[in-house]
């Protein structure tokens, strides 16, 4: 699993379990730059923005920093999602701060990132923190590493690129090592985009041969299985792929899911337009087991018998460690870092549950998270009763598309990539590494 030490405003942030401490970050800015900062447009303020952190209304940290919004639908949030970073010589690394438009106490973020860390999926180290900005409370937000820093930071591993994969499986650079050449860095975004062509070219034993040799296949599986135990509502396109050069001068890549706040969605992403790829399939995806079918790897996987079998095998073992006992943990240890905040009036004001409304009630917070360990339990529980008597008969679940549906839902995803690009005015391709 990847792991790495934290930035300094994690390492602030990080509290015992049993401590009930709360964080808060408090940014500082001219009245004009605030102003700037709600644009529904990425922005980035470099001159006179300074930070504080405090610990249990202890002054950690006082740092001049760069802050700048960050999303794509979420950027027309009223409450803006963040990155900030240190000047140079600060020690703070680029820090995201997500509001979590689709869940704004993040409570989907932190079950499922847990999860994600339960099936042994690579996945980031997360924390809360109350936000205010100009002496304007912001809410409850929550505090990562940027996820390119968590990855390159990881010496073991010693990957040279962090790709992202985007709709219509569109490969953009997040960022690289300093000493890999633009050369090389093309050769790997190449080489992921031409997986994923070739994930629907190949056929039989030749494709699970394929994938194995360039990327952590296993790893990948659970993914998916994490992703259609969360029921995870928008994974395509928030997927990063950490590439690393083998021993034998080989590219592999590693796929880190990034953005959980779509989990525990009832539907699958747009699943409510017609011919697109997830519309009809609800059927196809309890058989299989695969939330969403947006990206060609992933319709391989759903179309290809070998590797369908594959995938549901390694379904079936990784089910087998995840016990109710376990899960039950997991929300205890969310529902306890999470209720110091809900005494604070000003986070309970802040928005929304899973759907509009005025402010939050602690008591509904609390039986919202219930409610969603009862029906994760009832979910593992039907997943593991359907796989008991998983065989090689079951290569039949494999499902192919129609040629119509195959047009119009690369059509769909093509649209998709074009209407999610970054507006020309925002930050520049060169800083975010952003392949055209």
């Amino acid at each position: 699993m990847l792991r790495t030490a934290l930035s300094l405003i994690l390492s602030i942030l990080t509290f015992s379990v049993s401590s009930f401490a709360q964080n808060l970050i408090e940014i500082q800015l001219p009245e004009k730059s605030r102003e700037a900062l709600k644009a529904n447009q990425k922005v980035e303020i470099k001159d006179d923005v300074s930070v504080k952190f405090y610990n249990r209304g202890t002054l950690m940290g006082d740092l001049p920093i760069t802050i700048e919004t960050r999303g794509q639908t979420s950027i027309k949030m009223p409450r803006k999602n963040y990155s900030i970073k240190g000047h140079k010589g600060s020690g703070l690394e680029k820090t995201i701060l997500s509001a979590g438009s689709m869940d704004p106490l993040n409570i989907k973020n932190r079950i499922s990132y847990e999860i994600l860390q339960l099936a042994q999926v690579p996945s980031l180290e997360t924390h809360l923190s109350e936000v205010i900005i100009n002496q304007e409370h912001q809410g409850l937000y929550m505090i990562t590493q940027a996820p390119e820093d968590f990855i390159l930071a990881n010496e073991k591993e010693n990957f040279d690129v962090v790709l992202r994969r985007r709709y219509d499986d569109q490969i953009e650079l997040k960022k690289a090592k300093k000493e890999t050449s633009p050369e090389q860095i093309e050769t790997y975004i190449k080489e992921l985009r031409s997986l994923h062509i070739n994930a629907k070219k190949k056929k039989g034993a030749e494709l699970m041969t394929y994938l194995e040799s360039r990327l952590d296949l296993k790893a990948y599986f659970r993914m998916l299985s994490a992703n259609y135990i969360l029921q995870n509502g928008d994974s395509a396109d928030e997927v990063f792929f950490a590439g690393k050069r083998l021993a034998d001068g080989s590219l592999y890549f590693v796929a880190v899911p990034w953005d959980l706040d779509d989990t525990f969605s009832e539907a699958m992403h747009m699943s409510n337009i017609p011919l697109n790829f997830n519309s009809g399939s609800e059927e196809i995806s309890r058989r299989q087991m695969i939330y969403g079918f947006e990206s060609r790897l992933d319709r391989a996987i759903s179309e290809n018998p070998q590797l369908l079998l594959a995938y549901l095998t390694s379904t079936k073992n990784l089910l087998e460690t995840i016990s109710a006992e376990k899960i039950e943990a997991i929300f205890e240890k969310v529902e306890r870092k999470l209720l110091p905040y809900l005494d604070n009036p000003q986070i309970l004001a802040a928005g929304l549950l899973d759907k509009p409304k005025a402010a939050y009630v602690k008591s509904e917070v609390l039986a919202d998270i219930s409610s969603k360990k009862m029906n994760l339990l009832a979910r593992i529980d039907a997943m593991k009763k359907d796989l008991q008597d998983l065989s090689p008969a079951d290569m039949n679940r494999a499902h192919k598309n129609s040629t119509i549906k195959n047009f119009f839902g690369n059509l769909f995803q093509k649209i998709m990539f074009q209407t999610t690009q970054p507006k020309p005015n925002g930050p520049s391709n060169h800083e975010n590494g952003m392949n055209p």
